[in-house]
């Protein structure tokens, strides 16, 4: 390959998302089991064949960490196989290709077999810009962007004799000499679980908890060709419940009467509905996640901190103080291998917790700004997302960057309550209840920026949502005290509305 422009570069050990036990001190409180299946690992791919991205980058890492030296007439053998070790060998070894039908790894010229040319806007960890002319014979991994105009990416590279495998940022001028590439066989990885909602999707099924007007836990699911359904899952609760998936189970948290946390859970293999009280004294609603094959859960306490729960299957049930001083119901995210948790402070700013498993445990900072209700937030990418209503009423964005840090803006509008974000494709979706009781829907388009607009109704709470195929889908409690459901599809019909019925307290 010919001579590169000076760029800044950087080595050392990539984050990868892990998903081992939680260390972090806590008192150990029962050994409860909710029948739940441990995590496995995903498996690793075979030469040739489909790859997630995740596996694509800790592959082209494990060379940096090995100090690969470039060489065009040598290969270099470890645990991912026998390649070349030039820019092409390189993204052949990130990418487990095969060898070429008559002998030797793919090159420059060659590679174009196994990729796709996509547009510039559509990268993604894993894909590649390539350029061959008579100046530049390269290929560089791409990583992300490094800049908020992402102009300039982050590449993983092996880039000309004398040096060594390396993660580096091209600038942009150098960058647009080249072509974005996609592997014909990269999949998406698994993205990090949805933080906890009081709606969700099961398998094809859609999913709602309410509060009953008697105070119980109320069900309502919809499943294809069958329409929907509601039951009773008993108890005693206060405000808005929360669930997520758990392999082949249903869980829900909610605050009891009695100020406790209540957990039902629901498993599909002929048991039906299972109960237990997790203890504490509560007073907010709390939030839940899923980290790897356990389930955490976070709420204010009595004393206005923020507790944290939560179960593994090794060991059960596990309760701990994170400290702070919180005014609300806090937010929870799984984010790689760390846990993020946004809350409203006393003091109206938003407060950010996040615990790693590196070892370095529990951190806390401030995000700053003027709330004026719960947070919601979400991961987009590798970006960390808060929405809030702000102290004037309107829709405050919050995002964390890798590379930038922490940024802040206005969506306007003027709600009321805690809003409810969700991702769709690429997309930033956020709904909320107007000041005037209609559902506000806004949504952000990456070289478009943000849209807004209503989807009307009447709502009486907080609404819920999530993705569902090529579909979005609202929940809230409306002025008849129904549960009324809004959905909006990409076929060119837009917006529908039903009520799911139902007296909700």
């Amino acid at each position: 390959m010919t001579q590169t422009p000076t760029i800044q570069r950087r080595r050392g050990r990539g984050r990868r998302a892990l998903a081992c036990l939680l260390t972090a001190a806590g008192l150990l409180v029962s050994g409860l089991s909710a029948g739940a299946p441990s995590a496995t690992a995903a498996p690793a791919s075979s030469v040739g064949g489909a790859i997630t991205r995740d596996e694509v980058l800790s592959r082209a890492q494990d060379w940096i960490d090995e100090h690969v030296p470039y060489s065009q007439s040598r290969s270099w053998t470890d645990a991912n196989g026998t390649y070349r070790q030039d820019c092409s060998g390189y993204v052949s070894m990130a990418w487990h290709l095969p060898k070429l039908p008559g002998g030797g790894d793919y090159s420059t010229a060659t590679i174009t077999q196994v990729t796709d040319t996509i547009a510039r806007g559509d990268l993604k960890p894993g894909d590649a810009l390539w350029r061959r002319d008579s100046a530049v014979q390269h290929i560089g991994l791409f990583i992300r962007w490094a800049d908020a105009a992402r102009t300039s990416p982050v590449v993983r590279q092996e880039p000309e004799d004398g040096k060594f495998a390396e993660e580096v940022t091209w600038p942009a001028s150098y960058a647009n000499t080249f072509t974005p590439v996609r592997y014909k066989n990269i999949v998406d990885s698994s993205p990090d679980p949805l933080p906890g909602s009081a709606s969700y999707r099961y398998n094809d099924q859609q999913l709602s908890f309410a509060r009953g007007s008697d105070g119980t836990l109320q069900h309502y699911w919809w499943i294809p060709g069958e329409g929907t359904r509601h039951d009773s899952w008993g108890g005693q609760i206060v405000g808005q419940p929360t669930g997520f998936v758990y392999g082949n189970q249903q869980h829900v948290f909610a605050r009891g009467v009695n100020g406790t946390l209540q957990h039902w859970w629901w498993i599909d293999d002929g048991s039906g509905v299972h109960f237990a009280d997790w203890g504490g004294e509560l007073t907010s609603d709390p939030t839940a996640v899923v980290w790897g094959d356990q389930q955490h859960i976070f709420a204010r306490s009595r004393s206005g901190t923020l507790e944290h729960w939560w179960w593994t299957p090794q060991d059960g049930l596990h309760v701990a103080d994170w400290g702070g001083e919180l005014a609300g119901k806090p937010s929870a995210i799984s984010y790689g291998n760390q846990q993020l948790i946004f809350a409203r402070g006393s003091d109206n700013q938003l407060h950010h917790w996040w615990w790693i498993n590196d070892g370095t445990g529990l951190h806390y900072d401030s995000w700053g700004g003027s709330l004026g209700g719960d947070p919601a937030a979400m991961v987009w990418g590798d970006q960390q997302l808060v929405f809030a209503r702000g102290s004037d009423g309107t829709l405050q964005h919050y995002w964390w960057m890798p590379d930038s840090g922490t940024h802040h803006d206005s969506w306007g509008g003027q709600i009321v309550g805690r809003p409810a974000a969700m991702v769709w494709g690429d997309q930033q979706l956020v709904f909320a209840r107007g000041s005037d009781g209609t559902l506000q829907h806004y949504w952000w388009i990456s070289g478009e920026g943000t849209h807004r607009d209503s989807w009307g109704g009447q709502l009486t709470d907080d609404p819920s949502a999530f993705a569902y195929d090529n579909q979005q889908h609202v929940f809230a409690k409306t002025t008849d005290n129904s549960l009324f459901h809004w959905w909006w599809i990409s076929d060119g019909t837009g917006t529908h509305t039903t009520s799911w019925g139902g007296t909700l307290g």
